[in-house]
Parts: C-alpha cells; structure tokens; sequence
C-alpha cells in the first residue's frame, strides 16, 4: 500500500518481461482480476493500485523468520533457504526491512538428517506405521556418534513436540511398553516400516 504501481508502471513491467500491454488491456485485466477475488485497491486519484490482503501480513512474515531464525533444530544452510523463501512473500521494500533483526540465542544443529527425518516421521504418522531409526549425537567435532552400539530403533510415532526450543518426537517403544522422546537432530537414515501397525 505504500508503493502503489500505476497503469504505466505496469506496461513498463511488463515491456521488461518482452509483453506489450495498452493501458485499456491493464485497466480489463485489473477489473478481471477484482471480479475474481483479488483484493486489489484503487488508490484515490488515478494514482494506481496495490494488492490489499496477502496470504501474510509483514508482521506474521516477521514472527515466522524468527522463528526459523532461533530454531536451533534448522541447521543454517536449511534455515536461510526457509527465510529466502519467506522473505519472497512480500514486495521488495518490505523484504529488506525483515533482514538481521534477531540474533542467534544458540548455536545451530550440524544434522543434515532433519529435514529428512522429520518428512519420514510426519508421513509415518499420517499413513499410522512405524519408523525405524539410528540414534546418537554430534560430538564437539560435528561427527554424529550412534548411541547404544549402533542399535536400529523401531517405535511408534505419535507427535512431535517443541520444548525449550528443542525438537523432539514422541512415539510408543514396544522395548519399553511405554512412550519414549527422541531429539529429531539426532536422528539419521529414518524410515517408514511398511504394514507395520
């Protein structure tokens, strides 16, 4: 709403692009665009348009980058690509203003797993089968070491839960007859086992 574009602004947009737009084509394609539910508004004096609700509001972009920001379970690679990502549902200008205004509290995870683990766990869930699993931790050289001889864990699922800005899954160990939590980070070669509920 700050940086409305005008019927002009539009046809030099899309002359950039390689299209050729009339002023009437924009004015239809606007008014079409309206008739199907785009929230498109006019501003006042023929000073152009700019698109009322978005899927995320600024503030709501903001809360989710930060998020992502402190979550120490997103490894950094994986983290910038999510704020990358959340910062192109905005406009340009108010992309910028999302940049560096919160600081790390922790370090982040070295697991490349989690992404994948935390995929498998959540189809795992949803299809009500069983994972299997190795489990262990990154070591002060950022080398994963199995827990427990190397043993393959085979649960449960039943939800993930955030706690103390740590990422677990609850799941059913029949080992135990009782439910267990495991940190996601230290999860690696997750896998569904099929029919196996």
């Amino acid at each position: 709403e700050n940086q409305p574009v005008t019927a002009s602004d539009i046809i030099r947009k899309l002359e950039h692009r390689g299209i050729v737009a009339s002023r009437r084509s924009i004015y239809d394609d606007i008014e079409i665009l309206t008739e199907f539910g785009l929230d498109i508004i006019k501003v006042e004096g023929n000073k152009g348009w700019y698109l009322g609700v978005r899927d995320f509001e600024l503030p709501e972009i903001k809360l989710l980058i930060d998020a992502v920001k402190t979550a120490i379970f997103i490894p950094e690679n994986k983290s910038n690509i999510l704020i990358n990502k959340l910062e192109n549902l905005t406009c340009y200008s108010e992309a910028k203003e999302l940049s560096n205004h919160t600081l790390l509290g922790s370090e982040k995870t070295n697991s490349k797993y989690v992404y994948y683990s935390i995929d498998t766990i959540h189809r795992a869930i949803s299809l009500n089968h069983m994972v299997s699993f190795q489990y262990g931790i990154w070591d002060a050289k950022k080398n994963y070491v199995k827990k427990r001889n190397s043993k393959t864990y085979k649960v449960s699922p039943w939800c993930f839960v955030m706690d103390n800005n740590q990422y677990y899954m609850l799941a059913y160990d029949d080992d135990i007859s009782g439910i267990k939590h495991f940190l996601v980070e230290h999860i690696i070669d997750a896998k569904i086992i099929a029919d196996s509920k």
